[in-house]
């Protein structure tokens, strides 16, 4: 089904960065064949005009910390574009580096949204060897990336990716849904993630630079990022991470909260 949906077609992968805002890009995004979108199942209203209001395929981390916040999304947004979900990590969400697996399989969690579409299980190469691949526990985004960098697309942009170089991990609707998941609290950018962005960013690079389709174009926050010298992208992640109110304050309750322990 994916490759129906890739293969020879004019795609566009949209990441969920705040970074789109007001770039009034929404019919530029629609215009492609395949909207493919990152943990997202759809558009908020208010941000069509900057994301576009399409999604054909969503690329999800099916487990059972991220079904709160799609099964909000489900109620809320427009999903009848929707066409595939897009599993890319392990069907038990087998975590290599911490030996670790979900209570249920992928297949599971996906019949609990009851969504009248298909599920695509990505299981080649294995998630362990995509792994061994990026050195590191890569996001849902680098997979998807990765992923739709094995088919034959006709055209791909791609957009709304930060890595983590924004202050806010997503743009404000999309943040009112992340609320609704009681596991996470954190909604900005100045804790350090749970994944290992450096050693991604560098493997993204590395992937785009060598495709032999070059019909590949970015928005300018994310060529700037992962094709440009890559102390662009450290000097973004310092300013973030380090120099900013927001981090003065959260080291300060880190600080209570070891005092306190």
């Amino acid at each position: 089904m994916l490759k129906k949906l890739v293969d020879g077609k004019r795609v566009a992968l949209i990441g969920p960065s705040p970074h789109l805002k007001n770039s009034n890009n929404g019919t530029f995004i629609d215009s492609f064949d395949t909207v493919i979108r990152i943990n997202e199942l759809g558009v908020s209203d208010s941000l069509i005009d900057d994301y576009g209001s399409k999604t054909n395929v969503a690329f999800l981390t099916l487990t059972e910390q991220s079904l709160p916040v799609y099964k909000k999304m489900i109620k809320e947004l427009d999903l009848n574009s929707l066409n595939l979900v897009v599993h890319p990590r392990d069907k038990l969400n087998f975590n290599p580096y911490e030996k670790t697996y979900s209570k249920k399989s992928s297949f599971e969690y996906f019949n609990e949204l009851n969504l009248d579409i298909d599920l695509y299980q990505v299981e080649k190469p294995s998630f362990e060897e995509r792994c061994e691949y990026f050195s590191c526990f890569p996001t849902t985004g680098g997979l998807a990336i990765y992923e739709i960098l094995q088919h034959n697309f006709a055209e791909l942009y791609i957009s709304g990716f930060s890595f983590y170089t924004t202050k806010y991990k997503y743009n404000t609707p999309r943040i009112i849904f992340e609320q609704q998941n009681p596991f996470v609290d954190q909604k900005h950018n100045i804790r350090k993630p749970g994944h290992n962005i450096d050693k991604e960013v560098k493997i993204i690079n590395q992937l785009l630079s060598s495709h032999s389709n070059k019909n590949i174009t970015y928005d300018r926050l994310f060529k700037n990022i992962i094709l440009n010298k890559y102390h662009y992208y450290q000097a973004r992640k310092f300013l973030i991470h380090k120099i900013n109110l927001d981090n003065f304050k959260n080291e300060i309750k880190l600080l209570i909260r070891r005092i306190k322990k």
